[in-house]
């Protein structure tokens, strides 16, 4: 299954501070009621899109639940990854409020079941994080798969924006 997967342990990601994604609500493009896998804290778990149908554009975002400045995101991805994705801030999640953050292209293909990447941004406020592929990195025999990830972690400040969670 998507969900259920068996792989390697790993190293805490080398950030200090809490994981502000830990347990948060998390939506997916595809395969939603799946998201909360990829922000779980479990490498026995991960989120993956229906890539086969829609390979690029996949996306996934967490409600981190209030505005933070993010310096930092790390990311575990399966073997199925993109090739190109964008980091993505919002304030609001509205599909017009996404503004990227940071592009990352020419992810180098690898054979191991996992990948790992640290990020490092300049700090942004947002209340709403999202990983957006914009091509993928082609699976076995070259077969488009979408995006598969085990861990995603958000390191971040409280902010002085005043988005704040819904009570």
């Amino acid at each position: 299954t998507i969900g259920e997967v068996s792989a390697p342990a790993f190293e805490v990601f080398a950030y200090d501070g809490e994981n502000l994604a830990l347990n948060k609500s998390a939506t997916a493009g595809h395969l939603n009621e799946q998201a909360y896998l990829s922000n779980d804290d479990d490498m026995g778990t991960r989120w993956g899109s229906n890539g086969a149908s829609h390979p690029d554009n996949d996306w996934w975002y967490v409600d981190l639940e209030n505005a933070y400045d993010i310096y930092a995101v790390a990311i575990m991805w399966e073997t199925a990854r993109p090739a190109n994705y964008v980091l993505e801030a919002s304030e609001t999640a509205a599909d017009d409020s996404w503004l990227p953050i940071k592009t990352i292209t020419d992810v180098l293909p690898v054979i191991s079941p996992k990948y790992e990447v640290y990020v490092d941004l300049t700090v942004h406020p947002c209340r709403y994080m999202r990983v957006r592929a914009t091509s993928t990195v082609g699976g076995h025999d070259n077969l488009a798969y979408g995006i598969s990830m085990f861990d995603v972690q958000v390191f971040g400040t409280e902010s002085a924006s005043p988005t704040k969670a819904v009570s």
